[in-house]
């Protein structure tokens, strides 16, 4: 059975849920998502809104690319096979594309690559 974009969605944010209980955030959800914040968090009192994003499908053998709408939520989470990256949003109410890499790349290289690995932290951790 092939699941619809809703209910990726959903499944996404559910795991971005569970992945912000486990680090002790309190985690709310809007009643209507249209202005493009899907979850609120709050660390140490200060409120962060979240933004989920699934992708489709890898982009190359060894990365997967992220389409973001503009939004003005904080952060944008993107979860991928049991593991959730976050990555702060830098560029609130424009478009934009991030690439990561998932494993190195055939061709070894390390410089101006995003490792997944690097995102894997809550941007926001240290409030």
């Amino acid at each position: 059975m092939r699941l619809s974009t809703i209910r990726r969605g959903v499944i996404g944010e559910n795991l971005v849920v569970a992945d912000c209980l486990k680090r002790g955030m309190d985690v709310y959800k809007p009643c209507v998502d249209d202005k493009t914040v899907d979850l609120l968090v709050l660390i140490n009192s200060k409120p962060i809104t979240i933004q989920v994003k699934n992708h489709k499908s890898m982009n190359t053998k060894s990365s997967i690319s992220i389409s973001i709408k503009a939004t003005k939520a904080d952060v944008i989470a993107v979860p991928y096979e049991g593991k959730v990256f976050y990555f702060k949003n830098e560029r609130k109410n424009e478009r934009w594309g991030l690439s990561i890499a998932i494993k190195t790349p055939r061709n070894n290289q390390k410089q101006y690559i995003h490792f997944a690995k690097d995102y894997e932290d809550f941007p926001y951790d240290n409030i």
